[in-house]
């Protein structure tokens, strides 16, 4: 009896084993052959991708002007790198990125103001201005950006900038003759050897009147940088993500500047953007 009982346990040993691995092909093939699908709600998919697309779009920005921005102002004034290299390979003087940066900001912000201020300028406007400035009857662009080494287009743009400029800071200023007596006494070795102070005076009460014009401008012009809170971004910092600040902060900037708007772009640390002034 003991042998056939052994007997019969190892006769069962297999048998099981086969039936445990039947049962579990027989389970995976069941469940291979079944399509488990787990669906989100379309409201949480929309939402889902809503986000998603503000946090490609917020890092867009931010990549972009990283990349192709060296200074910017929150009212809607961007200056390129490419603009800088531009102006610097035109420039004919010595001159450094920080001065040319200044020289497109102030470009900018001349004409911003000045078509807010509904100020424009015509080719009449030019003509007599380009008159006056050289005490010719007859000028012509193409004459004077010649010997300016510039273009027509480049020259014109130099007048109309000076033209704004002028209208948006007026003066009432008219020279004195104690003023005119004096710059002709200080400068006659220099300016006005063998004239006498009749044959000059028209010159100098222009050139009186062109000086004190000059100092209100930069008054003028200094004022409206701290107005416009001119920043500089670093070169030297490698790119980093700022969460909200491409959308928050950059994209204000970017309307301002194709729409002509003042929006307030929100305050972000500049530490934080790695920004100098």
């Amino acid at each position: 009896m003991p042998q056939k009982n052994g007997k019969s346990n190892q006769l069962k040993g297999p048998s099981s084993s086969k039936n445990i691995k039947r049962y579990l092909r027989s389970f995976v093939k069941k469940v291979s052959s079944k399509r488990f699908t787990f669906k989100l709600p379309t409201k949480a998919l929309r939402i889902l991708a809503a986000i998603l697309i503000i946090l490609i779009g917020d890092l867009t920005i931010q990549y972009i002007f990283y990349r192709k921005v060296v200074a910017y102002s929150p009212r809607g004034i961007i200056i390129s790198k490419e603009q800088l290299t531009e102006r610097f390979l035109k420039s004919q003087e010595p001159t450094t990125p920080a001065l040319l940066i200044k020289q497109l900001s102030a470009e900018q912000i001349i004409t911003k103001e000045a078509k807010k201020e509904g100020i424009k300028v015509t080719d009449q406007d030019i003509t007599q201005f380009l008159k006056e400035i050289t005490g010719l009857k007859e000028v012509t662009l193409e004459s004077l950006a010649l010997q300016s080494g510039l273009t027509v287009e480049e020259f014109k743009e130099k007048v109309v900038y000076a033209l704004y400029l002028n209208k948006l800071v007026q003066i009432n200023y008219s020279p004195t003759e104690e003023e005119i007596k004096k710059y002709y006494e200080q400068n006659k070795e220099l300016f006005f050897t063998n004239k006498k102070l009749e044959e000059v005076k028209d010159q100098i009460r222009e050139l009186l009147i062109n000086q004190k014009r000059f100092e209100a401008q930069s008054q003028w012009f200094e004022g409206k940088l701290k107005e416009y809170n001119m920043v500089t971004l670093t070169s030297q910092s490698s790119f980093e993500y700022r969460l909200g600040s491409g959308i928050n902060y950059f994209l204000p900037i970017v309307i301002n500047k194709v729409l002509e708007t003042n929006l307030r772009a929100p305050i972000i640390s500049r530490h934080d953007l790695r920004l100098t002034k």
